[in-house]
């Protein structure tokens, strides 16, 4: 296979592409139903993550990907930003919800993918691309959303990550929210909405910093039975909640989860961080029925 170009040293071409045939050819279906998972990456690690993205593609191990196509250095009237670029994943059918969440889930596994801002990766069809970009004046230019981990402190190199460090929210300045997942946990891959959220409160400070890092702790060593992912407000507050003085974590469930599994989850996350609440419960709800939030479960907090 010739040498790939890097995309920081394309000038003048939005984006390289890559499709092999005898892998393309794998995968017959109509292409207005094509689409593609979107990972973000800053400029400075896009080389090496194209070239990451390349060989994964080029040996094969990369489950339903039709072809690779990445954003380069050239300026781009549809991009929303300088310091960022995207490698898109195409794949589809777009309208078999359930192989594009496991094309997605492998794939977010195989480029260990993390990102700085969102804690989501997203997937669109080639009909939204067209409609347009949020640059461009398009609200909503997605079509699935699955949960993936946020860092700042990490260089998304192509290389192997170790176990990355737990962030305090309390340090956390740049952003609202921190995402904790690891893909491991997740056996069923579905989107953001098909889950269920347990809703804990902590006095911002030590108190809400030292929950966190015990939830991440025991949440990497597998201790929150049916947890697929967590999420953790941080020092920076969401607009017009600059007084508020408590701390929220957020704790991840799918929503078709049996009331006996949810319940003994919800159990189990009391004991594990030892939870007490003014309430004297925890709650587990849920969107699914539209904007109304559903309680799923209610378990009894400690005293």
């Amino acid at each position: 296979m010739a040498m790939q170009k890097k995309p920081m040293d394309e000038f003048e071409e939005e984006f390289v592409k890559l499709e092999i045939e005898a892998i393309a050819s794998k995968y017959k279906f109509d292409e207005s139903l094509r689409g593609k998972w979107m990972l973000f990456f800053n400029h400075d690690y896009m080389d090496d993550m194209w070239a990451k993205a390349v060989e994964l593609y080029s040996a094969g191990e990369l489950p339903g990907i039709i072809s690779i196509k990445t954003s380069t250095a050239a300026p781009c009237e549809r991009s929303g930003t300088t310091e960022y670029g995207a490698i898109r994943f195409t794949c589809g059918p777009h309208t078999d919800r359930e192989r594009i969440l496991q094309y997605g889930q492998q794939l977010v596994k195989k480029m260990q993918y993390f990102n700085v801002d969102f804690g989501f990766v997203a997937y669109k069809t080639d009909g939204q691309s067209r409609i347009g970009t949020k640059a461009t004046g398009a609200t909503k230019n997605y079509l699935y959303r699955m949960p993936v981990p946020t860092y700042d402190h990490l260089d998304q190199r192509s290389g192997n990550r170790t176990e990355p460090p737990i962030e305090v929210p309390s340090r956390m300045w740049t952003r609202q929210w921190v995402t904790e997942v690891v893909g491991d946990y997740i056996e069923d891959p579905a989107v953001l909405e098909d889950y269920a959220r347990w809703t804990t409160h902590f006095t911002k400070g030590t108190p809400h910093d030292s929950a966190w890092v015990r939830a991440c702790r025991l949440y990497r060593s597998g201790e929150l039975e049916d947890v697929a992912y967590m999420q953790t407000s941080t020092a920076k507050p969401a607009p017009g909640k600059e007084n508020v003085k408590e701390g929220v974590i957020f704790f991840y469930s799918r929503d078709n989860l049996s009331p006996s599994k949810l319940q003994q989850c919800g159990k189990n996350l009391v004991q594990k961080l030892n939870y007490s609440s003014r309430h004297r419960e925890l709650l587990c709800g849920s969107y699914k029925t539209g904007r109304t939030w559903v309680v799923l479960c209610r378990v009894p907090t400690l005293e």
